[in-house]
């Protein structure tokens, strides 16, 4: 595991671990909210087992809020 920082969550006030999918080497313990890095955003998982973190580990892009945020398209009204 690639660990990039660690900060304080806005949202809990608790510390995250900020990481960087790519370099997962060890995968974190369920039962934490992590920030993870994929290629163009930062974005809060919370993990709750392992499955979980091995898929956004696998494609954080699939996960990350910024991605999909990202891929909609705005579309006017006729």
């Amino acid at each position: 595991m690639k660990v990039i920082d660690t900060k304080i969550a806005r949202s809990t006030g608790s510390p995250v671990t900020v990481l960087d999918a790519e370099g997962w080497q060890e995968l974190p313990e369920p039962g934490f909210r992590w920030v993870v890095r994929c290629d163009e955003h930062l974005f809060e998982a919370w993990l709750e087992n392992r499955r979980e973190a091995h898929a956004i580990a696998a494609e954080p892009e699939d996960w990350c809020t910024g991605c999909a945020n990202d891929q909609w398209e705005y579309v006017e009204d006729e």
